[in-house]
């Protein structure tokens, strides 16, 4: 049901978590800390109560390329996204 990507180089804020969430994890390709003040807002909004720590366990973040396919490899979506997915394709409503 989840689907997996990388993404790299400019893009909003809201797009990549947009994509996180629909892809039920996402792979930040954090090149020289490139992203590093996005990580800092994301765990912020944690802090703040406004995101959970599950979901922001979604987004796997590594400085190469290597890195970050060995941890999209090992890694397991949480069964409330893999629940959330499962709705959407049937049409159901969230």
């Amino acid at each position: 049901m989840c689907k997996r990507g990388v993404y790299g180089g400019c893009v909003t804020a809201r797009w990549y978590v947009v994509v996180a969430v629909w892809s039920c994890t996402a792979g930040l390709l954090n090149i020289e800390g490139f992203y590093d003040s996005l990580l800092g807002f994301l765990d912020h909004l944690v802090r703040e109560g406004f995101v959970r720590e599950s979901a922001r366990r979604i987004v796997l973040v590594a400085s190469t390329p290597a890195e970050l396919i060995d941890q999209m490899e090992g890694y397991k979506a949480p069964e409330s996204l893999i629940s959330m997915a499962r709705k959407e394709s049937k049409g159901q409503a969230l």
